[in-house]
């Protein structure tokens, strides 16, 4: 049995006050401070699906969603990690009952009890520094992200600012959607066109030979054929007279 220490029984109750102290501090005080935070933030919840409808209040949205999810994580961290301290506390503990029963106040045995305490206090703030980091990771996607009013401030003013300031890394892709949205129209508009022309001629006549200078070709529309009527036989002058 080792010897007692000068000064034994104080040392180590102080010790073991502090352990308490920043074991109690590091579980239970921080399951309380996330459990009110996340009822707080879950208590403003209407008044944050307000802001979800304005780009302008949107951010405050996606800041009040950050701080309810890792109010939402960090008891999962805490708890693993006071098992895991529970765990290694229990015969650390139990050795120092039995001691303290036989009379005798051990550094060595006091020690590592606070130590152990601690070092879970470090890491459970830890724990939540990941889940805010966590939590810091969700985006909310702006009613404003889509490239269609780009595309259409770019057509209205090719010499935008915008463009000019946004490099021409990015001025190509925003070219190729304007030439691709002109192709598209122009072959819109010409089948459009070609189908007009077969309707037309459907119901008209197209004189094959017939063209304008341009080369278009000229419709015309087609009469119904009249019977061939009955031809007298020219008079002459000379059997006009005759007759006379």
């Amino acid at each position: 049995i080792a010897s007692p220490l000068v000064g034994g029984p104080a040392a180590s109750s102080m010790t073991l006050t502090v352990a308490a102290f920043v074991l109690t501090l590091s579980t239970v005080g921080l399951l309380v401070v996330t459990r009110l935070v996340l009822a707080i933030t879950l208590a403003i919840a209407p008044l944050m699906a307000g802001f979800l409808l304005f780009d302008a209040t949107r951010g405050m949205a996606e800041g009040w969603l950050r701080a309810m999810v890792a109010a939402a994580l960090v008891p999962l961290f805490v708890l693993t990690l006071v098992t895991i301290e529970t765990a290694i506390l229990l015969p650390l503990i139990a050795r120092l009952l039995a001691e303290q029963a036989a009379g005798v106040y051990a550094a060595e045995s006091v020690t590592p009890i606070g130590l152990v305490a601690l070092v879970f206090a470090a890491a459970m703030l830890a724990g939540a520094a990941a889940a805010s980091r966590i939590a810091g990771g969700i985006r909310l996607p702006r009613r404003t992200d889509s490239a269609l009013p780009r595309v259409a401030a770019a057509m209205a003013e090719p010499t935008s600012p915008i463009l000019k300031s946004e490099g021409a890394g990015s001025q190509r892709p925003v070219a190729e959607a304007l030439a691709a949205v002109t192709r598209r129209e122009a072959a819109e508009r010409a089948g459009a066109a070609r189908t007009a022309n077969a309707g037309m001629v459907r119901a008209l006549g197209w004189l094959p030979g017939a063209g304008t200078a341009a080369g278009q070709p000229v419709f015309m529309a087609s009469t119904p054929e009249r019977p061939a009527l009955g031809r007298a036989p020219r008079r002459t002058r000379a059997a006009a007279r005759r007759d006379g």
